[in-house]
């Protein structure tokens, strides 16, 4: 939009404007996947002093040291060609941002991708860094889910999870996603400890707005502000009616056609946050909480992460033992 004849272009408005295009994230929320990232991402959107780009998940520090040829299976390969790799491509996500902001994004992928560190100190200075952590057992199995609710489930079953030989092992976003002191082992030796701070998914749970007064202590903006928490994004689950998740899920079909053919329409929407909310209170209620047995995440817990989760408490000073315990 050209600027109003009324309106004077001056040395500080171009200042200002190059230094919203060269801003780059003072935080990085970096996962996990399925424990809550994208409700964290919608809530601090809300806060007037934060600014989020629209996209989430634009997986720069994750990718941009890689090229296609790395990857084997054709799920990750896509994942990679819908992020973004180029460095001005991504500065520009942050155009948006307003002097005294504090500029964040969401990338599940930074957390377990190799060289992901080594981008993120390339291009930052010493981000302030959030990861928010779920049982690993349940994790996994609402990662299964999830694939399964977008029809990308790979060609295995969840009792493969014990093959090291199958997906489950091959792919970044499975297993290996929840080896948590594998990963965030390496942030604590690259960055500083004081600029890390992790959540417990349990936490987030049963008490959202304690938890979002001290993510705000941490990011060292006003704690006093009161949050919208009353929806929960991107929530777990088996689909109960294929009809109303072909109509508004997460893959919808319908959605897809229109973010194709009327992208401006369909940004525009998703920024109603009365719609956005409400399409989002239909999704939860189509989904049922899935009848895995208990024993069986046990299993999980037992024979693939029982070692990282006791580093893992060595290294966060945690007792996470709740995580070797479930319920029907």
């Amino acid at each position: 939009m050209l600027p109003s004849k009324d309106r004077k272009i001056n040395f500080t408005d171009n200042l200002n404007q190059q230094r919203r295009m060269a801003t780059l994230p003072d935080f990085l929320i970096i996962g996990a996947g399925k424990s809550g990232t994208t409700s964290l991402d919608f809530y601090l959107k809300q806060h007037p002093q934060v600014f989020m780009p629209e996209l989430k998940e634009p997986n720069f520090f994750a990718y941009e040291a890689h090229s296609v040829s790395d990857f084997n299976d054709q799920e990750t390969i896509k994942h990679y060609q819908q992020s973004i790799t180029v460095f001005d491509e991504y500065k520009n996500l942050f155009i948006g941002a307003q002097a005294g902001q504090v500029l964040g994004e969401v990338s599940n992928t930074t957390m377990y991708m190799p060289h992901a560190i080594e981008s993120i100190q390339k291009y930052l200075k010493n981000p302030k860094i959030i990861a928010i952590l779920r049982n690993p057992a349940e994790r996994l199995v609402s990662r299964f889910m999830h694939l399964e609710r977008v029809n990308k489930v790979p060609n295995t079953t969840l009792e493969d999870v014990f093959n090291k030989e199958s997906i489950w092992w091959k792919r970044a976003d499975l297993v290996n996603e929840g080896m948590y002191y594998k990963h965030l082992s390496k942030f604590y030796s690259s960055f500083n400890n004081n600029n890390i701070h992790v959540i417990l998914y349990q936490d987030l749970k049963q008490d959202v707005k304690k938890v979002l007064h001290e993510i705000c202590e941490f990011l060292e903006i006003d704690t006093s502000y009161q949050f919208d928490t009353s929806v929960v994004y991107n929530k777990s689950g088996k689909v109960k009616n294929k009809a109303i998740q072909n109509l508004i899920g997460d893959n919808s079909k319908v959605i897809n056609a229109l973010k194709a053919a009327v992208p401006l329409v369909h940004s525009s929407l998703k920024r109603n946050k009365f719609l956005h909310s409400a399409v989002q209170k239909l999704r939860n209620k189509n989904l049922e909480k899935p009848n895995i047995d208990i024993a069986f995440k046990a299993k999980i817990i037992n024979q693939i992460y029982d070692s990282d989760i006791k580093a893992l408490e060595g290294l966060l000073n945690r007792d996470l033992s709740s995580w070797y315990q479930f319920n029907e």
